[in-house]
């Protein structure tokens, strides 16, 4: 093990460890290998979210004197410890195990906070209604769903992203399609039609305008290129929410 740990990436070593223990069920030396990992690296999601899924896995397997910490007494030491940018994924992290594990009103509440705050994160909408559509009670539960969807398909700042509302729309008709509702596609296929087309309207519309403006200041300037950058990096995170929820 020390020689291991002397070449290989100690981080690595002891996660593979975890899961060598937790495959043979030998379960009791994980936590204390996990708070020595949280002391250690204490800035490292992978270390605070794998962490939160033992817990999570060990809830209700606690037999005569062994217990684990509550999952969520371990969120919020990882939320002291990790830097401000890791706070959305790990709370995020958290709610996914809670609709996985069978609360998936606690799953909601945690997602619920996210987006209110974040409602420009599409990557965390299009995790929650995978969640939704997966974990939420299913058939028994097809007006929170579709609740769901609406709300992501009438925010201002969805509904001016193309990519996000092509996204939305098409998990919106997967869930519909999969519980063989025809009438419900039909009309979620003409507001897709009647979108793209005020979508195409307004883009003609602007770059009539863009065009009429750089006739009128003779070209581009600094705060253009500025608006570019920052349309790419929102066209990089589109994608990626995309690709997230495919995976």
């Amino acid at each position: 093990m020390k020689r291991a740990l002397d070449v290989n990436d100690r981080k690595k070593v002891y996660l593979q460890l975890i899961n060598i223990y937790r495959s043979s069920d030998k379960v009791d030396f994980v936590e204390d290998i996990f708070k020595k990992l949280c002391k250690k690296y204490h800035e490292s999601l992978e270390i605070w979210s794998s962490y939160i899924e033992f817990l999570f896995e060990m809830r209700g397997k606690a037999s005569g004197d062994q217990q684990f910490t509550e999952a969520k007494t371990i969120l919020q030491r990882g939320l002291q410890a990790l830097p401000k940018a890791s706070h959305v994924n790990i709370i995020s992290k958290f709610g996914m195990l809670e609709y996985k594990f069978g609360s998936p009103e606690h799953g909601r509440t945690m997602f619920e906070g996210i987006v209110t705050n974040y409602p420009k994160r599409m990557d965390i909408w299009a995790i929650y209604m995978d969640m939704e559509v997966k974990y939420g009670g299913g058939k028994a539960n097809q007006a929170q769903t579709r609740h769901l969807f609406e709300r992501c398909l009438s925010l201002p700042d969805i509904s001016k992203k193309p990519k996000k509302m092509k996204l939305t729309f098409r998990k919106y008709m997967e869930f519909e399609n999969a519980l063989g509702n025809e009438n419900k596609l039909a009309e979620l296929r003409r507001r897709v039609e009647q979108y793209l087309e005020q979508a195409f309207e307004k883009e003609e519309e602007g770059d009539s305008e863009a065009e009429e403006n750089a006739s009128d200041k003779g070209g581009a300037s600094s705060d253009g290129e500025e608006a570019e950058s920052g349309s790419e990096e929102e066209e990089a995170e589109e994608e990626m929410a995309e690709s997230k929820s495919d995976s």
